[in-house]
């Protein structure tokens, strides 16, 4: 389980995408890029490494 702190969106990165479509009819899209290359971006978002550090 991962839990994905909102500020984290910031910052795309290679795991977390977003797509604005700037002047486009599709509305804005967000999402996460799982794959074997970002298993390791994705573990910051532990679960629980999360909760301990809160």
């Amino acid at each position: 389980m991962y839990l994905v702190p909102a500020v984290a969106w910031n910052k795309e990165t290679d795991l977390l995408k977003d797509k604005d479509y700037v002047n486009l009819k599709s509305k804005p899209e967000w999402g996460i890029n799982i794959s074997k290359k970002n298993m390791t971006l994705l573990e910051q978002f532990n679960f629980p490494n999360i909760i301990s550090g809160i």
